[in-house]
């Protein structure tokens, strides 16, 4: 008879600690990298369950009004972003609830608010963790400690304990209410049963296939009655009820708003009823739960696992499998498929490769002569090397800031801000910054066309670019910075930055020399007829007539000539033609992002200087600029008349 390998640990104490030690690297595991990607969001449903806790909020009341998955994790997620509202009214970042916006599919303006959602998923993976442990012990605590060790350091469980999704949650909920059905083997009473049907109940307010517990509970109860289940059977009812219960509880608005839930349900049917890889992908799902859960050789040792307990008729393990099989059978069925679904089993591997090790650890302590503990240390390090390099792959590669980060951050910091710069990011990431305009094509225009605009640096997503018109920007450029995305090892789409050099001959705009001060050059404008902006963008020659309470839009185009320590300010005039001041407009140039003192000598600089159209009779009137120091108002002269001001368009007001 094979040695039974009583325990890895000789002591309670020792054990102890090493359950700690599993769980403390099970937290430190998810913790890290918590903010990546940020601000950018890249799962889409993190902005949806955190604006339905949002909107939770702001409405002050508890009805989430979203019904294609229960209610429990978004109450939960509800009250972290409470606490966290609450943390930043007390530091004086925030006011109310109105000042967090909704979030946005791609880009946050609060990623802290992300950061603490994410710390409860971060609790939840971390939880599961323990409740493993708390399963496996039913084989001995060497098996619970492996499978918990295994679950800790598995990459696609660590990946989705660090979403604000539901699934880390549904995880947790549905392993203790397996937990609590595999119970009923052993203890019989009407309590268990109410645990174990609470439980699943809770399971089910997570994500309604959890549900599917309910049939281990029935299953069990069948085990462990056998001839007697049906005379028992009210212990069944008392677990019925005890889910419908915490079901309710989880989800109340379930009976409150019965025509909202119901439609709910029917649009998430619908969402996997919707075109995909259509129905029953085997080999995409054995990928998947080969490569993807826990590694080729934890697989293999849960597939070890699996023919054991078959083979010895293990009650437990049997159950478990039902329920891995029902959710597979389950998700195979769809039309639409998402690999995130089957984190909820990926204790169960777990747990199974865990047996194997024990098994593989008493054959090779009876074959060899090996000591069991020292066998068991050797298989599990030998079925845990796959996770353990895909973990520490993982993590590194989400060490690195995300790709659009990265090149933000170097358009902002290591480049002149003078000319604009056309970018693929999303238009939330750059809206304080009015140069920076955001495209969805940078390819859609040509080099010529952008300098001819004053443009200098573009950046777009190499992967997404036309072939040959991004070869024609390379082509054109004078300088080109690379950030690396996915396919090279750092997250994000692959970027670059193309610099078309800082020359103003091709420039379209109407050309109108002067120098201010022997400061700064002006080369001329561009105008158009439109609404006050916030946002520079391209205009063309002066209009024939503008009507009156309408905005004469201006881009105006100046040189530094020498390193400047003064911020700038400028007037824009409107006179009459008997030279009477009619409408002005004054401005710190370039307050918003780049003042005078940020110019560098020979940069080309554009600012925006629209002015509104007061109502006035019809007439030709002249709009006159000038520049001055803001604290002393003495305007700078230009050259050679020695004059304060330059007249640039006489404007006809119909």
């Amino acid at each position: 008879m094979y040695p039974r390998i009583i325990a890895l640990i000789p002591c309670t104490a020792g054990r102890l600690l090493l359950l700690l030690a599993i769980l403390l690297l099970a937290l430190v595991l998810r913790a890290t990298n918590i903010a990546w990607e940020l601000p950018y969001t890249i799962h889409p449903d993190e902005p949806s369950a955190a604006n339905t806790a949002l909107d939770m909020m702001r409405a002050g009341d508890w009805n989430p009004h979203f019904f294609e998955k229960p209610s429990l994790y978004y109450y939960a997620l509800r009250g972290v972003f409470e606490l966290y509202l609450r943390a930043g009214i007390a530091a004086g970042h925030y006011q109310s609830i109105a000042d967090l916006p909704r979030t946005t599919d791609q880009f946050l303006t609060t990623p802290g608010l992300f950061i603490w959602g994410r710390w409860l998923s971060v609790i939840l993976g971390t939880a599961t963790v323990a409740i493993l442990y708390a399963v496996g012990r039913r084989w001995g605590e060497g098996v619970g400690l492996a499978a918990a060790a295994l679950l800790a350091i598995a990459p696609f469980h660590i990946r989705h304990s660090q979403y604000i999704t539901v699934d880390a949650a549904t995880t947790l909920m549905t392993l203790l209410a397996l937990w609590a059905a595999l119970r009923l083997l052993d203890q019989r009473s009407w309590q268990s049963y109410l645990l174990a049907g609470l439980a699943a109940g809770l399971a089910a307010g997570t994500k309604y296939n959890a549900g599917a517990v309910v049939l281990i509970i029935v299953l069990a109860h069948g085990m462990a009655w056998q001839s007697q289940s049906v005379r028992h059977a009210w212990l069944l009812a008392i677990a019925a009820l005890a889910s419908l219960a915490g079901f309710v509880a989880a989800t109340p608005y379930a009976i409150l708003t019965p025509e909202s839930f119901l439609q709910g349900i029917a649009r998430q049917q619908a969402v996997y009823a919707a075109a995909g890889a259509g129905r029953w992908p085997i080999l995409a799902y054995l990928d998947i739960l080969s490569t993807q859960l826990l590694g080729l050789l934890p697989a293999l040792a849960a597939l070890g696992g699996m023919l054991m307990a078959w083979k010895r008729r293990d009650a437990s393990i049997l159950l478990l499998l039902i329920f891995a099989l029902s959710q597979i059978v389950f998700f195979l069925a769809q039309d639409r498929h998402f690999s995130r679904n089957l984190l909820l089993i990926t204790p169960i591997i777990a747990l199974l490769a865990a047996q194997a090790i024990r098994h593989g650890a008493n054959w090779l302590a009876h074959r060899v002569q090996l000591w069991p503990a020292g066998a068991a240390v050797a298989l599990g390090a030998l079925v845990a090397l796959g996770p353990v390099l895909d973990t520490a792959e993982q993590l590194i590669f989400y060490s690195y800031p995300y790709s659009m980060v990265r090149a933000q951050q170097y358009l902002t910091r290591q480049t002149p801000h003078g000319a604009p710069a056309a970018v693929e990011f999303h238009p939330v990431a750059v809206a304080h910054r009015p140069f920076i305009i955001p495209v969805e094509h940078v390819t859609d225009q040509s080099a010529a066309w952008y300098r001819s605009q004053g443009y200098r640096y573009l950046i777009l997503q190499t992967d997404k670019a036309d072939p040959a018109k991004l070869a024609a920007l390379r082509a054109a450029a004078v300088d080109r910075v690379t950030f690396p995305g996915s396919h090279e090892g750092q997250p994000g789409p692959a970027l670059e930055l193309l610099d078309l050099g800082a020359g103003s001959a091709p420039l379209a705009i109407t050309r109108q020399l002067a120098i201010f001060g022997d400061q700064l050059e002006f080369l001329g404008y561009q105008a158009g007829i439109g609404d006050l902006r916030a946002r520079y963008t391209p205009l063309g020659a002066p209009p024939a007539s503008i009507l009156p309470d309408q905005v004469l839009q201006l881009n105006l185009y100046w040189r530094a000539l020498m390193p400047l320590d003064t911020d700038y300010a400028l007037f824009v005039h409107l006179y009459d033609a008997d030279g009477n001041l009619i409408a002005q407009r004054d401005t710190i140039m370039r307050s918003a992002d780049y003042p005078t003192s940020a110019w560098q000598p020979g940069e080309l600089v554009i600012d925006m200087a629209d002015l509104p159209i007061p109502l006035v009779s019809a007439g030709t009137y002249r709009v006159v600029i000038g520049v001055y120091h803001a604290e002393t108002f003495a305007r700078l002269t230009t050259n050679p008349e020695s004059d304060s001001a330059v007249e640039l368009i006489e404007l006809v007001i119909e």
